[in-house]
């Protein structure tokens, strides 16, 4: 695992070349302040599997450090601040709106996508593809997580959840509807709905989180559950996310559904 100061030096780096960047060419500089808003801010961060042409690569990361995550096995390194970078490069494309979220996409020369997902106020998720050869990855990250659940009560968050059919390639966008209990017997459910090919239109079967081992919620603002196997490293069914901003404002998380890795967004609702 890469130590602190070189995940700091690498996010560093990266911010630099996008404020060189961003002197020579202020055409996308409005929607980029609000992602490097939460970038800059970042204390929280999630990433899938690192997905390498069809099957698993580098280990699983749930719990990173404030500035990045690293993979087991590739010395593979994941910084929040180069989603930043590609959309910078690349142009933001918006292509879609879900729940209120603009799900938009990082398109560079060659002609196929890097980034992929939406940004909040406080928190983002994205889906990131690296090369022509097939390696991806889910990530969420945000800033302001931590606040402590209340002692009872409930409440919902609607956004947008992106996918990758590791597969196939073939991604995949929908809705995210998030519940959670609080008190005694507090639970989560999670449910991604309407997915469908974002080239193709063609429906895939909806997905419910809810008696995955349990989709516990945990002081501190994170909930995940898994199903499939024992390990959550190994599982092939899984869901891990948290809570961002004041007062739980936002939600964001990785998942994973067998050969479908994603990522999801959303905004509580009042």
């Amino acid at each position: 695992m890469p130590n602190i100061m070189a995940l700091k030096n690498i996010a560093a780096a990266l911010f630099a070349a996008l404020a060189v960047a961003a002197c020579s060419d202020t055409r996308e500089a409005e929607p980029l302040d609000r992602l490097n808003g939460v970038v800059g801010k970042v204390n929280g961060v999630l990433i899938s599997r690192l997905h390498v042409g069809g099957s698993d690569g580098a280990g699983f990361r749930y719990d990173c450090y404030p500035h990045g995550c690293g993979g087991t096995g590739q010395g593979f390194l994941f910084a929040p601040a180069e989603i930043s970078r590609w959309l910078f490069e690349d142009g933001v494309t918006q292509v879609r709106e879900i729940e209120g979220l603009e799900v938009v996409e990082s398109v560079p020369d060659d002609g196929g996508w890097r980034a992929y997902g939406a940004w909040m106020d406080h928190s983002a998720a994205f889906l990131s593809r690296y090369g022509n050869d097939g390696f991806f990855i889910a990530s969420s990250f945000g800033s302001g997580y931590g606040v402590p659940y209340p002692a009872e009560g409930s409440a919902t968050w609607r956004g947008a959840m992106v996918g990758v059919d590791v597969v196939t390639a073939d991604r995949y966008a929908g809705s995210a509807s998030l519940e959670a209990t609080f008190g005694e017997g507090q639970g989560m459910e999670v449910a991604f709905t309407g997915i469908a090919n974002v080239e193709t239109g063609a429906s895939r079967e909806d997905i419910v989180f809810s008696d995955l081992a349990d989709v516990g919620i945990y002081d501190g603002g994170r909930f995940f559950g898994h199903s499939g196997h024992d390990d959550f490293d190994q599982a092939p069914v899984y869901i891990d996310g948290r809570f961002f901003g004041p007062d739980r404002a936002e939600a964001a998380g990785v998942f994973g559904y067998n050969e479908l890795v994603g990522a999801f967004g959303a905004r509580k609702r009042e």
